[in-house]
């Protein structure tokens, strides 16, 4: 079995995607236990939200959702990949997932609210707005999205 080291796992969140992306392949080759491949899908599916390949976002963040349904993350990463490939309704039926799982999730709020927003739903979006703000006041992106 691969470890998945601190590092792979931080690795995702900088500039080097490609190795992130693989020391997650190769964690999942050597591991197909699904109690830790949901894990290592999100994670990967997040490099990939990086560096822009929305279809293996889908594809990878799918998976994760299908060996764990209550994985929030795993919905977030799918939601965005819909949102930027034009999917709002899609996007905005993960994001609703994600904070259904975990109901102090600012960011899915906070691109909810956008996808309200899209679609002229302003009721909507500044609700998701004001929430984003209400779990973390020091965000400055919802109080921006809040005042358009």
């Amino acid at each position: 079995m691969v470890p998945i080291s601190q590092s792979a796992i931080g690795i995702h969140r900088v500039k080097p995607y490609d190795k992130a992306i693989s020391s997650f392949t190769a964690a999942l080759q050597a591991n197909r236990d699904r109690n830790i491949a949901f894990f290592i899908y999100s994670l990967r599916a997040a490099a990939y939200l990086g560096k822009g390949q929305l279809d293996k976002v889908l594809v990878d963040s799918s998976e994760s959702i299908q060996l764990n349904p209550k994985y929030a993350p795993a919905y977030y990463y799918r939601g965005i990949a819909y949102s930027r490939t034009g999917n709002t309704d899609k996007s905005i039926s993960d994001y609703t997932a994600a904070i259904q799982l975990d109901p102090r999730y600012v960011g899915a709020y906070l691109n909810r609210g956008v996808e309200y927003s899209n679609k002229r739903n302003y009721k909507l979006a500044l609700r998701d707005a004001t929430m984003a703000i209400g779990l973390n006041p020091k965000y400055a992106d919802a109080y921006h999205n809040r005042g358009i």
